[in-house]
């Protein structure tokens, strides 16, 4: 029998999952910011030991014997990971976030937004390929987590020192930090925190879900942060469309990452702005994590290259069904 396991390292987190050829979910499991922490990398999810403790974890539920196909989306997955294995036969595959973004969805041709720890669009139609973006935090990466998170917490610091710059970020920030006093000092909280701030970039972009709980309670100041991060993608993405001039095409409009996933207001925001100028657009919002993109992306190669047969439809569409039911039993 033959499986897959896909290992998405992000920047912040770093997913595993495994799965039968047919599309039966069998494992899940992920490293998150806060685990990955305690590791001492300060939340980073593309790193070799966030990516072996979530495939040992997975394989600690079910470690097939046989044809284990691995896929990867970064660096941090290497051989390693062979000796943990009990399968007779290991073939390993590569895709990239846009792919899994658009197996996830199930469509081969779309305009593709991603906004996790970086931000960047894709646009995929009539055979060609065009990318935008994902310069890294410095020069680019718009609507980024990171973004988010650094306007976040100056946001919270401005508040701090500014009676007229009053956010609800200031107290989320110290309830994140797990400061108890209600009278504290915000500088004296971000001294060691600073440290890990200027030390990787994903530090910073932890803070985008602060950012978002406190959006969702109806700040203004933080709406207004996810709302320029969404309007910052989606010019992104208008330069892609209107460049290659299929504003009026029918096309796919996929969201994928974590930010995407999760914020219903970029979101909302970032469809709205799409509309404008790609009007017929059908936006697919992802919901499931990209780990089981790049399970069907890896699959799709592996079909493809002729080393095993499958139909990919029926595959997506029994994992959409099974993935579900495993995700709930998973702690996070």
């Amino acid at each position: 029998m033959e499986h897959i396991l896909a290992v998405d390292g992000g920047g912040t987190k770093c997913e595993a999952l495994l799965m039968t050829v047919e599309g039966d979910a069998l494992a899940f499991d992920a490293v998150y910011p806060e685990q990955v922490s305690i590791m001492g990398d300060f939340g980073r999810g593309r790193n070799a030991m966030a990516a072996r403790t979530a495939v040992l974890r997975v394989l600690n539920q079910v470690n097939p014997r046989g044809v284990v196909h691995i896929v990867f989306g970064s660096g941090a997955v290497t051989g390693q990971f062979r000796r943990d294995l009990k399968a007779a036969h290991v073939l390993f595959w590569y895709a990239s976030e846009d792919e899994s973004a658009r197996c996830c969805a199930g469509v081969k041709e779309a305009l593709v937004a991603l906004s996790g720890t970086g931000a960047f669009g894709h646009l995929y139609w009539n055979g060609r390929h065009w990318h935008a973006d994902g310069f890294g935090p410095l020069i680019g990466d718009w609507g980024s987590a990171f973004q988010i998170g650094r306007e976040g917490l100056r946001a919270a610091v401005r508040s701090s020192i500014h009676p007229g710059r009053k956010t609800a970020l200031r107290d989320e920030l110290a309830r994140t930090m797990n400061v108890q006093e209600s009278d504290f000092d915000l500088q004296d909280v971000m001294i060691h925190e600073g440290i890990r701030v200027f030390a990787d970039r994903t530090a910073v972009a932890r803070y985008a879900h602060m950012v978002d709980r406190v959006a969702r309670a109806g700040d203004k100041v933080a709406i207004g942060i996810i709302e320029k991060a969404a309007d910052d993608l989606a010019e992104t993405l208008q330069w892609l469309v209107k460049g290659k001039g299929v504003g009026g095409e029918s096309l796919p409009f996929v969201g994928s990452g974590g930010v995407i996933m999760n914020s219903d207001v970029f979101w909302n925001v970032l469809v709205a702005r799409v509309a404008e100028f790609l009007p017929h657009g059908r936006p697919l919002r992802q919901t499931i994590p990209q780990v089981v993109g790049l399970a069907l992306a890896g699959l799709g190669q592996a079909i493809d290259a002729g080393v095993l047969k499958a139909d990919m439809n029926k595959v997506r569409e029994r994992l959409m069904d099974s993935f579900p039911a495993l995700r709930t039993t998973t702690k996070q």
